[in-house]
């Protein structure tokens, strides 16, 4: 049996051709805009908390004296890094001023068999 080509195939496969050098140039697109992204996070301004919670500003790097509630955490499942699965842990922080903050503390592993929690490490217990 020998391959022959058809029109049918071949505007097919220019079809294709197409829609893949869009989906690249899609790809191209978003990296670029991740990439602005990341250098308005890295250029994030330093303000004081009340001032960014009341300019509700996308980035800002804060300093914040307070403690974090060690009774409670949040776990926000169904996260990948590195290719393992795990969870981010948020936990409330009480400013001295008397303002709760939900923060994000980082990722950390599940067990492979989910049946336990990770232990949440807090510098205060």
């Amino acid at each position: 049996m020998r391959f022959r080509t058809t029109f049918r195939l071949t505007l097919l496969l220019f079809a294709l051709a197409a829609v893949f050098a869009r989906l690249g140039a899609w790809q191209l697109e978003r990296m670029e805009q991740k990439q602005e992204l990341f250098a308005r996070f890295d250029s994030a301004p330093e303000m004081a908390l009340a001032d960014a919670i009341a300019s509700e500003a996308e980035f800002a790097r804060v300093r914040a004296w307070g403690r974090f509630d060690t009774a409670r955490h949040l776990l926000l499942d169904n996260r990948i890094h590195a290719g393992k699965a795990g969870v981010h842990v948020l936990t409330p922080f009480y400013t001295s001023d008397a303002r709760v903050v939900l923060v994000n503390r980082g990722w950390l592993p599940l067990a492979p068999d989910r049946r336990s929690l990770p232990a949440v490490p807090t510098e205060n217990e």
